[in-house]
């Protein structure tokens, strides 16, 4: 289940034309994970802050691609 999770992601990154798309899709795969874990302790802001640093990924990741 997480494999094919991760599968997607990478064939999403793969489609921005993302360098590493394997890596991209194990780190967002964490980040994922770790919002889950978060709101699950009782962090009501996880989703929040996770789309926080996603944003952060993405800009890195694209000008990485285009660099």
């Amino acid at each position: 289940y997480l494999a094919n999770i991760r599968s997607f992601l990478a064939d999403l990154a793969r489609e921005a034309a993302i360098r590493d798309p394997d890596g991209f899709a194990r780190k967002w795969q964490m980040l994922m994970k770790g919002a889950i874990v978060s709101a699950a302790e009782g962090d009501l802001e996880a989703g929040v802050r996770a789309k926080q640093i996603a944003t952060l990924m993405i800009d890195d990741a694209l000008a990485q691609a285009s660099g």
